[in-house]
């Protein structure tokens, strides 16, 4: 069928490989890094095996799941996860077989799915993806892509709509279930490759893309609802903060398209001193809840030692 992994990218059934589900994540990835927060990468054996204790907020997306994360993952929530899932989350067992365990966890009564688009490569098909529909929460608009979604959710205590037929919230223990009956990865990379262009392997070809959607960032920070402990400015610097016995490592990225730019960072940390491999030393502001740093010339990245 066209969900087996075995597929040759290479053959003639290549458009039957699934990666719809690859780019939510990776639109998702890049959505949190570039807002300062700093996600990590979970399997689904460090949810089943408990390894996921420490997290507070957890995105699920993909749809074929073990059937032992449902159980790991209402206990991570009883004990105050948050959760959202992405459109198909958690439909299909390991064999590719239809379930509910996933949707019953998440309040949902039913939910109705096709998948319109699952064969996306990033300049060719994403950039000309054509919107489903619309989803207007609070404060954010996003387009409906790849993928049609209905749910409905059950009428019990705890089970909120957020919006008709496409976001529901089910309160479980301390934590909570947010099902999103979209894709906003997939929004958050599909708006920063308009207008789509001609994959020509010409300079716009390897352009980096600036124009993101911040109503994915809206949405992102609500669920999240907690400042970042890094922030940079200009915004599209991937920054990651890393603990050391004297202090701080700071690596970091510029994704801005300008060849070099001077960029500001504002840490939630103390430090006293702060070195940065290409200008040396620097000045630390203090700041109401940490210390500001500016960097005074970036160009493709550098590394900020704080001790």
């Amino acid at each position: 069928t066209a969900d087996r992994a075995w597929h040759n990218p290479f053959g003639p059934d290549f458009p039957k490989v699934r990666t719809h589900f690859h780019l939510d994540r990776l639109g998702l990835w890049k959505a949190l890094t570039f807002a300062g927060h700093t996600p990590d990468l979970v399997t689904e054996d460090d949810v089943i095996n408990g390894k996921l204790a420490p997290a507070t907020h957890l995105i699920l997306v993909g749809d074929c799941w073990n059937a032992n994360l449902v159980p790991a993952l209402e206990k991570w929530v009883q004990a105050g996860g948050t959760v959202l899932a992405t459109a198909n989350a958690g439909s299909r067992d390991a064999y590719g077989q239809p379930t509910d365990a996933f949707h019953k966890l998440a309040g949902l009564a039913s939910v109705e799915s096709r998948t319109e688009s699952a064969f996306l490569r990033p300049r060719m098909e994403l950039p000309r993806l054509k919107a489903l529909g619309t989803l207007k929460g609070d404060g954010w608009t996003l387009p409906v892509l790849a993928t049609r979604e209905s749910i409905t959710p059950r009428k019990e205590e705890g089970v909120t709509e957020r919006i008709k037929g496409a976001m529901t919230e089910r309160a479980l223990g301390k934590g909570k279930v947010i099902y999103l009956a979209a894709h906003p990865g997939i929004a958050y990379l599909h708006a920063g490759l308009q207008p789509p262009v001609a994959p020509d392997r010409g300079p716009v070809t390897h352009s980096i893309p600036t124009a993101w959607d911040a109503n994915v960032v809206k949405l992102l920070e609500a669920f999240v609802n907690a400042p970042p402990i890094l922030k940079a400015s200009p915004a599209l610097i991937d920054a990651r903060l890393l603990r050391t016995p004297k202090g701080y490592l700071v690596p970091l990225a510029s994704y801005t398209g300008k060849e070099r730019d001077a960029v500001t960072l504002e840490l939630m940390i103390k430090a006293k001193t702060a070195r940065s491999a290409f200008a040396g030393d620097l000045k630390v502001e203090t700041t109401k809840t940490g210390i500001r740093v500016t960097i005074p010339e970036v160009r493709y990245g550098d590394i900020l030692r704080l001790e």
